[in-house]
C-alpha cells in the first residue's frame, strides 16, 4: 500500500465516522449531497476520491470542520506508516 493509498483509506474512514455520528445511513447522507449511494460507498471504502467542493459539502452536512474532515487526528504511528510507505 503507497502513500496515496493510506491518504485515500484514511479519508474514507473520517468520512464514514462522520457520517455515522451525525446519525445518517449512506442512503440519507448521498441523497442530501447529490449522489449515488454507491459513490457515497466508494469514497467511504477509499475506492474512489471525493472533489474539494464534495468533502466541503460534506463537513457541512455532518457538521463538523473542513479541517477535521480532511486532516483528522493523526497518531505518531499513522505518521510512521505513512514515511515508511514513502521510502523508496
Amino acid at each position: 500500500m503507497d502513500v496515496l493509498d493510506l491518504r485515500r483509506s484514511a479519508l474514507g474512514k473520517r468520512l464514514s465516522d462522520a457520517r455515522k455520528g451525525a446519525g445518517y445511513t449512506q442512503a440519507e447522507a448521498a441523497r442530501a449531497l447529490g449522489l449515488s449511494r454507491q459513490a457515497l460507498s466508494k469514497w467511504e471504502s477509499g475506492e474512489s476520491v471525493p472533489s474539494a467542493l464534495q468533502v466541503a459539502d460534506a463537513a457541512i452536512l455532518y457538521g463538523i470542520s473542513l479541517d477535521d474532515l480532511i486532516l483528522g487526528v493523526q497518531t505518531a504511528a499513522a505518521w510512521e506508516r505513512i514515511k515508511a510507505a514513502a521510502k523508496p
